[in-house]
């Protein structure tokens, strides 16, 4: 959910807290010291749902959790005095777990191993601060008590107050509030929103916790504004992966693909930066020999490419590369498996290949003439595409073809004969 989105909700329960408030003690804010707890219990409890804690606890959150709660406490001991022995119980609890998230902070050592003693008391004290010091348990826990011995348990208000905080705990206002746009961007196919941007072709969005299914490959199209003007895109999901507890992807955008998509916009596109996924008859032969992406590291002699695993290659396949209206051709020589570190030291793995450049095909005189630059970062890689057959021409010999293509390689028999020759290839 995004940041404006629970801002909204937290005014919201805000407002409906003020409501309860006020048919509770005939004012909207509170006035005596026990309700004043009851109110800043619900308030938090309510703000560690929706910002705090959206994701999951960590020792940082319990410590702001734990503060709060012992700032509201600690000058309260007399006016809470029915709490009896659970104040000092409830009090102590707080104490605890600010200084085991505190001393677990303080000890991690990000340039030691996590097998280091001082990493491993660390991690021991965390797990023990964000299994016990979550703060929507805790700012209920404080409610509780102030509900239970300071409203009479027979009155309508002790009703109504639990169920206001049993709504906030149980119900979870984020999906009940939002249940009625879920199910509007489920039936419309919308899957996310475009949070950033890694080149001109390359989108990075974050998936909607309640979407269609989709996964790498499947095609997409979404509204982006470009050089001031709004535009419809479509492309291909490139990539798809966890990071911080949310779904995320890579979506690749050229003008080719924008051109190759037919089909009319999805209905809600008048909506800016979200992510709608197209019908799978929509989809196109551009993108049945599909491989990958230019990433950095190439060379005028040598592209590297995050392999996308749609169609198979092996050592020695051809690829075709586009740069402007020239078609770069490049032969596979190599592949290796690598690991990339995302936020949070999540990791995805991928392969990357390498291949080297044959040039430009020559129609005329069957060759490959050599091209003197490099094409750009995410530039889109596919399978060759066929050419016309070759039919050799007098006094030249068809000794074979590139593999998987009908690129042929020739030979001119009269230099054949007049000069040394060797054929170089693996064995067998």
């Amino acid at each position: 959910m995004s940041k404006v989105k629970r801002i909204v909700l937290f005014l919201i329960t805000f407002a409906l807290l003020l409501v309860v408030f006020d048919v509770t003690y005939g004012r909207p804010f509170p006035t005596t010291n026990p309700s004043i707890v009851l109110f800043t219990s619900l308030l938090m409890l309510s703000f560690a749902t929706l910002f705090l804690e959206h994701f999951f606890t960590t020792p940082t959150h319990v410590l702001l959790s734990t503060i709060s709660i012992l700032l509201l406490l600690s000058p309260l001991r007399d006016d809470l005095s029915r709490f009896g022995i659970w104040y000092s119980i409830f009090y102590g609890y707080n104490v605890l777990l600010l200084l085991t998230s505190l001393i677990a902070l303080l000890l991690l050592d990000e340039g030691k191993a996590n097998t280091s003693t001082q990493n491993r008391i660390s991690l021991h004290l965390k797990q023990f601060s964000t299994s016990w010091g979550n703060g929507r348990f805790l700012f209920f826990t404080l409610f509780f008590l102030t509900l239970t011995f300071y409203v009479d348990s027979q009155s309508k208000y002790f009703l109504i107050l639990a169920s206001y905080a049993t709504f906030l705990l149980l119900v979870d206002p984020k999906k009940f509030v939002l249940s009625a746009l879920e199910h509007r961007r489920h039936a419309h196919h919308d899957i996310g929103e475009i949070i950033g941007v890694q080149s001109k072709n390359i989108f990075l969005a974050q998936l909607f916790t309640e979407r269609v299914k989709v996964r790498r490959f499947d095609l997409v199209q979404f509204r982006y504004s470009m050089d001031e003007e709004q535009a419809i895109l479509k492309g291909m999901i490139i990539d798809n992966y966890l990071m911080n507890e949310k779904q995320w992807i890579k979506i690749l955008s050229t003008d080719e693909m924008r051109e190759s998509l037919s089909g009319s916009p999805a209905k809600g596109m008048d909506r800016q930066n979200i992510v709608f996924k197209l019908e799978e008859q929509q989809s196109s032969e551009l993108f049945a020999d599909f491989v990958g992406v230019v990433i950095e590291g190439s060379t005028i002699e040598k592209i590297r490419f995050e392999y996308a695993e749609k169609v198979p290659i092996s050592d020695g396949s051809l690829l075709e590369v586009s740069v402007g209206k020239t078609k770069l051709l490049y032969q596979v020589i190599q592949g290796r498996t690598t690991v990339e570190t995302l936020e949070s030291k999540n990791e995805t793995g991928f392969i990357v290949g390498e291949a080297v450049q044959l040039g430009v095909w020559n129609p005329t005189l069957y060759i490959f003439d050599k091209y003197g630059w490099v094409p750009g970062v995410n530039t889109p890689i596919f399978l060759a595409s066929k050419i016309p057959p070759v039919t050799p021409g007098a006094g030249e010999l068809l000794l074979g073809t590139i593999p998987n293509t009908n690129y042929p390689v020739l030979m001119n028999i009269a230099d054949a004969i007049t000069h040394h020759m060797a054929v170089l290839g693996t064995t067998g």
